[in-house]
């Protein structure tokens, strides 16, 4: 498995201003920090909030409402409304439901839809029981 390294580097590097890829729609409504990184071809929804460290990869839709803080979404996430994610990485393909609220959590498979209304916390590895033999 590739491991993805991601350098946010040191304050000094900071811009003032968030940047964002081609093709990307942003509501009017969100808020976005100055240290978020929004690849291209997402969708980010009214009244979303992105605080501090926030890396949303390529092809990432959030829904309205939804908080996501020192976050990490690879490619093609889809977030639902009034999620709320912290200190979290979550894996290419993944799905976070309605309202899920997930807290310094590891979402490793793409294939994982955490259901809504899910709470979520600690590093938890969200893979399938592993077969004893």
């Amino acid at each position: 498995m590739e491991e993805l390294q991601i350098d946010f580097g040191g304050e000094e590097n900071v811009p003032g201003h968030p940047e964002i890829g081609p093709g990307t729609l942003i509501d009017a409504t969100a808020r976005l920090s100055p240290q978020s990184y929004i690849g291209s071809n997402c969708r980010i929804g009214p009244g979303v909030v992105l605080e501090g460290y926030v890396l949303v990869a390529n092809d990432c839709t959030i829904a309205a409402d939804a908080y996501l803080r020192d976050t990490v979404l690879s490619g093609a996430v889809r977030v639902g409304i009034q999620a709320s994610l912290t200190g979290c990485y979550v894996a290419a393909g993944a799905t976070i439901g309605r309202g899920a609220q997930l807290s310094n959590s590891l979402v490793r498979r793409s294939s994982v839809v955490i259901p809504p209304g899910a709470a979520v916390a600690g590093v938890t590895p969200l893979l399938p029981k592993p077969e004893i033999r």
